[in-house]
């Protein structure tokens, strides 16, 4: 599972939103910017979910 390229950048981009998140925190950014890219770290986990539960076309 780990070796499909949506789950690479799926964890990828959660590792850039946990860093971003922590330096907006330290400067005193908005909640609402950090809801947002959490928003958006969520989102390919939800189409990788969706495409695991697909039913297979076996020939």
């Amino acid at each position: 599972m780990l070796r499909r390229p949506a789950v690479l950048l799926a964890i990828a981009r959660d590792v850039v939103v946990v860093i971003g998140a922590v330096l907006l925190l330290v400067n005193g950014g908005s909640l609402v910017i950090l809801a947002i890219a959490a928003i958006l770290a969520i989102a390919p986990w939800a189409a990788i979910i969706d495409d695991a539960e697909k039913p297979r076309r076996r020939d």
